[in-house]
């Protein structure tokens, strides 16, 4: 079995090679041939956000129904799963990935993780829970390493660029 301490160790060692990657050239348009790179980290990070918040807003529409039980909350649910939906299948085509196995329901569920580690995270910063908000930031951080997994964006063959 593998040491926890290892992989933590390793997931630094990673995001420390990231951050670097990305403070080198954050804003910069890396192409090949007229095409932005597929393994744009700068392009992922922005994916990774905008996930993040499309399965906050599906998650909130299914409250509004739960809250009210007002059947014109399914609609606006239903429409907010197929926005969640319809971009996360433009970031795998965008990043030429085939979904392997679970991991397009993968990429959901790690969003929603960490959308939920930052919202947890900003509450506790009113009462100074500080300990408790680096939990929730590594864990944040963990979960974005996972999604540049799931859209085979490593070590060796990351990019820093933007769409922008």
């Amino acid at each position: 079995m593998v040491d926890i301490v290892v992989i933590q160790r390793l997931v630094e060692v990673f995001l420390i090679r990231l951050k670097m990657l990305v403070a080198r050239g954050e804003g910069k348009m890396f192409k090949i041939k007229d095409k932005i790179n597929k393994k744009d980290v700068g392009l992922a990070k922005d994916f990774f956000e905008k996930l993040k918040n499309s399965c906050g807003y599906e998650n909130h529409c299914f409250d509004d129904y739960v809250n009210t039980l007002d059947e014109k909350y399914l609609a606006e649910w239903k429409d907010a799963r197929i926005l969640r939906s319809d971009l996360m299948d433009e970031c795998f085509k965008i990043f030429n990935v085939k979904p392997k196995d679970e991991s397009w329901c993968k990429m959901k569920h790690i969003c929603l993780v960490a959308m939920g580690c930052q919202e947890d995270g900003v509450r506790l910063i009113e009462d100074k829970l500080v300990d408790s908000i680096k939990v929730f930031a590594l864990a944040h951080r963990k979960c974005y390493v996972i999604f540049l997994g799931l859209l085979e964006i490593n070590e060796k063959n990351a990019h820093v660029g933007s769409s922008a």
